[in-house]
């Protein structure tokens, strides 16, 4: 299977921040790419990291897919402190593949929900839409 790219995917999220940009989804992982701005509600931006048990849901009956590792975020404890309320931070979250067929399925870092945590809710991957990517 030939690595699938699927760029602005639809979700629902109680906070603004990040923004996911895309999905990559091969039979090796599942990579989930964000930009990350700063804002003003905290001194010099505040910091940013991802909880180590960060999982991906695809339904209450499907397994769910943990986070193997992350690309220029820290996993909690450690963190990111900014220096400016303007700046920004992209970073790559990989996880375990996603089952054939998956059209949906839900980013938690951590439960209950809060308005810090990235949890991105029905991340939609369309098939139409869906990029063919050349092996890596």
């Amino acid at each position: 299977m030939r690595s699938k790219l699927y760029n602005l995917p639809e979700y629902k999220c109680k906070n603004a921040h990040p923004v996911l940009f895309r999905v990559i989804v091969n039979e090796k992982y599942t990579r989930i790419d964000f930009g990350y701005q700063t804002t003003d509600h905290y001194f010099r931006g505040g910091w940013v990291d991802i909880d180590p048990n960060t999982y991906l849901q695809m339904g209450a009956n499907k397994p769910k897919l943990k986070m193997t590792h992350a690309d220029n975020i820290p996993v909690g404890p450690d963190k990111h402190y900014f220096e400016r309320t303007t700046d920004r931070k992209y970073f790559s979250l990989f996880f375990e593949p996603i089952l054939k067929g998956i059209a949906k399925f839900d980013l938690i870092e951590r439960l209950p929900v809060s308005k810090t945590l990235f949890n991105f809710y029905n991340v939609k991957l369309a098939p139409e839409l869906a990029i063919e990517l050349l092996e890596e």
